[in-house]
């Protein structure tokens, strides 16, 4: 891989003159600073095998929670190792690291379609897609910003905002990255894309986990969809996360911004009338005429 010092740093400042780090890797993809040595070639070219199942989200969007769903949903249990949803991210792991990891594989991304692995298409790889109220998201996604040591950030969220809705955050804006995944499967109708509203899957886990375990080839019934949906509550996830953690990335209150309430709904706290009105305007003309996403206008 590139060394992180022919990386590109960036420094997006908000409204309010505080500065957020980034890092651009090339092609004018910005990544979190994590991300520094990415190769975005290396993820292109990574070799998938064929029962492997690639999760892909914007951040913010689910993406640990139904990684973890779907660990339980392809093994057939409920109790969880010390293994990550890191460890299997396309951008953070080296491809010798993704290789070592057992199948079946659970991948996960946040990239646009056009970086993630050609294997995708070539060997039909399911995909499991995962979309969320982009209120919730932006608030959440904040929080990271504001408290994830690697970012330096500590602005307010009037502030961070604007920056949000302009897609100057890491990985882009949302609205873009949903209207990607509109072209994509109509552009291939053949790739197998399972989409899950993450406010559905909160509101009737088991309907929607009966939906995925279909989709990954399975026939579960409704005691151990349950089971697995109460094995990943959030406060049990919370706790897993600050175990397996601590002293590494995350500081010692870490879990908390990684997995914060995990509800929906909550960004009525954090908008005010008029930053709500123009969100909903700046939301409503990036993805005007959208089909697959319109439960989100």
């Amino acid at each position: 891989m590139e060394q992180g010092s022919q990386r590109r740093r960036r420094q997006v400042h908000d409204a309010g003159g505080q500065s957020l780090s980034l890092v651009d890797v090339g092609e004018g993809v910005v990544l979190c600073p994590l991300m520094e040595q990415l190769d975005l070639g290396a993820v292109r070219s990574c070799s998938l095998r064929p029962d492997d199942v690639l999760l892909c989200t914007y951040p913010r969007s689910g993406t640990h929670w139904t990684w973890e769903l779907m660990r339980m949903l392809v093994k057939d249990r409920t109790d969880s190792d010390a293994t990550e949803k890191e460890a299997a991210m396309l951008e953070w792991r080296w491809q010798g690291e993704l290789e070592s990891l057992p199948s079946p594989r659970i991948l996960n991304s946040h990239l646009l379609f056009a970086q993630l692995p050609a294997d995708v298409l070539a060997k039909g790889t399911k995909v499991v897609m995962v979309y969320r109220d982009p209120k919730d998201v932006a608030v959440s996604f904040y929080n990271l910003h504001r408290y994830g040591p690697w970012y330096g950030y500590e602005g307010r969220f009037e502030h961070w905002l604007p920056l949000f809705m302009e897609g100057k955050v890491d990985w882009g804006g949302y609205g873009e990255y949903l209207r990607d995944w509109e072209r994509v499967m109509e552009q291939h109708p053949q790739l197998s894309v399972h989409l899950i509203a993450y406010e559905q899957l909160m509101e009737d886990p088991i309907a929607e986990l009966t939906r995925l375990s279909r989709f990954l080839g399975k026939a579960h019934d409704v005691s151990f969809l349950q089971a697995v949906s109460d094995a990943c509550a959030i406060d049990k996830m919370r706790e897993r996360k600050k175990e397996n953690y601590m002293g590494r990335h995350l500081p010692d209150d870490g879990a908390y911004f990684m997995y914060r309430k995990g509800g929906s709904g909550g960004w009525k706290e954090w908008f005010t009338v008029d930053m709500s009105e123009q969100f909903d305007r700046h939301w409503a003309q990036v993805m005007s005429g959208t089909k697959v996403f319109a439960s989100l206008l």
